[in-house]
């Protein structure tokens, strides 16, 4: 059993939590976390993915550079608490690379995830492509399992997740959460949403990763901004913010696959009016079960779009089962004294 802290622990258990150790993860020299992400793969070997500050940014803006650099690190503990040295899941790609300017080049949000076949998948939001804090998009990469009990010495290219589109008001994206089935992963990201130049709330998408590649168009979860926004009334937007996924998909009796969501609700219409949060599950078997579709675009076909499911209609997951990770349930509080206090 492993927890990694904020301030950088491996706090570990080895006796079913009978008792437990801590020890800092090893960090390169001048580097401190700034988000921090484990798993524990089907072998026993402990997998973290680090965003590790370097420097700045200084006086942070989103309007303008401002000097930062955070890398994107990963360190693993063997069975038997041998530690790797840490890498950089970015290098040698340049748009990562420490800028010579005052350019922001910025790794965070990090989640990682190994598959049954010890895959290892990771997801995170920056700034490589507009290079200003706050001007993030989320990202997905993958690095194999060697099938030898090891992994492949590289991590494969980044892909980005939402990419923008102008056209339907689509700008940066955050926070991709991450969920695994298999040897496929689902990763979740929320995103900007304009009605011209007025930003009118956040969106979010699902997108299904097969081998390591992106696999058929964004699977719409919260569309309620976009909605609002066709049906000409802003004052219906409710915008999602930092929704996390269950790390796991849920397979029901009827064959349906589904996924579980928590997430921040706010009603845009109402600024007085406390924010919600709000557990959606959302059918994925007709986007498992059909053929791949390309392309970047957000699907809006009737045909193609599994409409949310209350959970109340659903069936419940048997008891015992995990949806949620403690640390998502924590990053909810601050949502949940804010409405008790309305």
């Amino acid at each position: 059993m492993h927890i990694a802290t904020p301030s950088g622990f491996d706090i570990y258990s080895t006796d079913g939590g009978a008792n437990w150790r801590s020890e800092l993860v090893p960090l390169p020299a001048g580097r401190r976390v700034k988000t921090i992400s484990v798993v524990l793969d089907p072998g026993g070997t402990a997998h973290f993915a680090v965003s590790a500050v370097v420097h700045g940014p200084q006086n942070a803006s989103t309007e303008r550079a401002s000097r930062g650099y955070w890398e994107l690190l990963y360190v693993r503990r063997n069975p038997d608490g041998a530690w790797t040295s840490a890498e950089n899941v970015l290098r040698g790609r340049p748009e990562w690379a420490e800028p010579a300017n005052d350019d922001d080049v910025l790794a965070d949000s990090v989640r990682i995830m190994a598959d049954d076949q010890r895959n290892l998948h990771v997801t995170w939001h920056g700034t490589a492509k507009d290079r200003i804090y706050g001007n993030d998009y989320a990202y997905y990469a993958f690095r194999a399992a060697d099938g030898a009990g090891g992994w492949r010495d590289t991590w494969e290219a980044p892909q980005m997740l939402v990419p923008a589109d102008p056209a339907r008001g689509i700008k940066h994206s955050f926070a991709p959460s991450l969920a695994v089935d298999g040897d496929l992963a689902v990763a979740l990201a929320f995103y900007d949403v304009f009605d011209g130049k007025r930003w009118a709330g956040f969106d979010s998408v699902a997108r299904i990763v097969r081998h390591g590649r992106l696999d058929g168009p964004p699977i719409p979860v919260a569309q309620w901004v976009r909605g609002s926004i066709d049906a000409h009334r802003p004052e219906a937007a409710l915008a999602t913010r930092f929704p996390a996924i269950a790390p796991r998909l849920y397979h029901a009796a009827d064959r349906r696959v589904w996924l579980d969501v928590l997430q921040t609700l706010i009603p845009m219409g109402f600024p007085e009016a406390p924010n919600l949060i709000v557990y959606q599950r959302v059918d994925l078997s007709p986007w498992l079960s059909g053929s791949s579709h390309g392309g970047d675009k957000v699907a809006t076909a009737p045909s193609q779009v599994p409409a949310p499911v209350p959970a109340a209609s659903a069936e419940r997951p048997a008891d015992g089962t995990v949806l949620f990770t403690m640390g998502d349930i924590l990053a909810f509080l601050p949502n949940l004294i804010s409405r008790f206090r309305h």
